[in-house]
């Protein structure tokens, strides 16, 4: 096979593949909710208020999404336990989300940062039902490139995170709950 031929091949084969990829991104639109950015915030009777954030970190500090990021977003997979299908949520750039969901057990599965990028996390949450709103923390990876690894860990950032919340949906009046995000049972 000549050189040119075998870069027409690949060039074939690695267009292909985009081709699928962005099938499979386009196909997962449809399974997703972003709360945050619709402003939606009348939450149905039986279910509650979600609120928290995931960030990227290096050397322990938070840091901004990077350019592929930001062009094709963030996405969590979260599960209740009780059930076998879980949903994908949408994340703003600044990590921040708030989602409706019923009382019980929930897991965060996966995140995927842009198209290539993905990490196994396995939290957990409650969602009790005795309040509203529930406030779960932060959730922050850190990667590590010399063993190609995800490091995960939660912090309380209760203070600031309801700041924000009351700043950009002021209807929402009742004090939240911490149910704070933990890894294993």
């Amino acid at each position: 096979m000549t050189r040119s031929r075998l870069v027409l091949t690949r060039t074939r084969k690695t267009a292909a593949w985009a081709v699928v990829s962005l099938l499979v991104l386009v196909g997962c639109q449809h399974g997703r909710i972003n709360l945050a950015r619709s402003g939606t915030t009348a939450v149905p009777q039986d279910e509650r208020f979600v609120f928290g954030r995931i960030v990227q970190m290096e050397n322990g500090k938070p840091v901004k999404w990077r350019a592929n990021q930001q062009l094709t977003g963030c996405t969590v997979s979260v599960r209740n336990l009780k059930e076998i299908n879980g949903r994908l949520y949408d994340l703003r750039g600044d990590g921040l989300f708030a989602w409706h969901l019923a009382p019980g057990e929930y897991a965060i599965r996966e995140i995927h940062w842009g198209p290539m990028y993905s990490a196994a996390v396995n939290a957990f949450f409650t969602v009790p039902a005795s309040n509203k709103v529930v406030y779960v923390g932060t959730l922050g990876s850190e990667a590590n490139a010399s063993t190609m690894r995800v490091y995960f860990k939660t912090s309380d950032d209760y203070d600031k995170d309801v700041e924000q919340l009351k700043a950009e949906f002021p209807e929402v009046q009742e004090e939240p709950v911490k149910s704070l995000i933990h890894f294993g049972p």
